[in-house]
C-alpha cells in the first residue's frame, strides 16, 4: 500500500542501466537509472544494460501490479505504438475503418502482428511466464468489442518458440505454441463463461474443446479485465 523502491543492478561497473515505464524498449534514448525507482501504482518497468563496448544487454521487465486478485494475472508490455498509434497500432480504428460495426478495414481487422513481452503471474504471486511474444488481434465480429482478444505467440524469432507451461489444468498439455486471451466473443460484456461453461460440460466425452482459464489481463500495466 505505501509502494515500493526498486533498485537495479548490472555485473559491470562500466555498463549503464536505461529504462522505461510505458511498455516501450528501452534504449539510448531511454531514462537513465541513477537512483533507486518509486513505485506507487500499477507499472511496467523494463530496463537494460548499455555499454559501448557491448551489444545491448536483454532487457528485463517487470510488471508491478498493487491489487491482489483471485485469478492468474496475465501482463502484456509493448510499444504502445504497437497498439494505439492511428497507422500502425492493432487495437484501434485507424484511417479506414467502416462507419459501422464491425468496422470492417479498421486497423485491428489487418493481419498485423507486433512483438511483445508476456508475464504470468499465479495467485501465489510466482511469475511463471516471462518472454518475448508476438501479439495479433484475434476473433471475428468481436473485433468491434472495446476489449479485444489477442492471440499470443512463442516464435523463435523472439527469443523462446514456446510456452513451457500448463495453462489449463483440467488438460495435460504443457507445452503451447501459441494461446488466445479471449473476450468471451459474443458473451462479451455478460456472462463471459458461456463458451467456457459449454466446453466444460462436455470435457468426458472424447472430442476436441476449448480449454478454459478465467484471467487478469494487464496492458502496459493498465488493467484490461477479465
Amino acid at each position: 500500500p505505501s509502494g515500493l523502491d526498486v533498485r537495479l543492478t548490472t555485473g559491470d561497473p562500466l555498463d549503464t542501466i536505461v529504462y522505461t515505464l510505458d511498455g516501450s524498449d528501452p534504449t539510448n534514448a531511454g531514462t537513465l537509472y541513477k537512483n533507486s525507482i518509486r513505485i506507487t501504482k500499477n507499472t511496467v518497468l523494463r530496463a537494460r544494460s548499455i555499454n559501448s563496448q557491448k551489444l545491448p544487454g536483454v532487457i528485463t521487465t517487470n510488471t508491478y501490479v498493487t491489487k491482489k486478485h483471485t485469478l492468474p494475472v496475465v501482463c502484456l508490455s509493448t510499444d504502445p505504438a504497437n497498439l494505439w498509434d492511428y497507422n500502425t497500432g492493432i487495437y484501434v480504428m485507424g484511417p479506414n475503418a467502416g462507419a459501422e460495426s464491425p468496422f470492417f478495414g479498421a486497423n485491428f481487422w489487418q493481419d498485423w502482428e507486433r512483438q511483445a513481452h508476456m508475464e504470468l503471474y499465479t495467485l501465489d504471486g510466482v511469475k511463471q511466464i516471462d518472454q518475448d511474444v508476438g501479439i495479433k488481434i484475434f476473433g471475428t465480429y468481436s473485433r468491434a468489442n472495446d476489449q479485444r482478444s489477442l492471440a499470443v505467440f512463442a516464435r523463435r524469432e523472439y527469443g523462446k518458440g514456446s510456452f513451457d507451461y500448463q495453462f489449463f489444468k483440467d488438460k495435460p498439455i504443457t507445452q503451447f505454441e501459441s494461446i488466445v486471451l479471449r473476450n468471451a466473443g459474443n458473451d462479451w460484456n455478460q456472462a463471459i463463461v458461456r463458451d467456457g461453461l459449454t466446453s466444460t460440460l462436455v470435457r468426458n466425452m472424447d472430442i476436441d474443446r476449448q480449454a478454459f482459464q478465467p484471467s487478469i489481463l494487464y496492458l502496459n500495466g493498465e488493467y484490461w479485465g477479465i
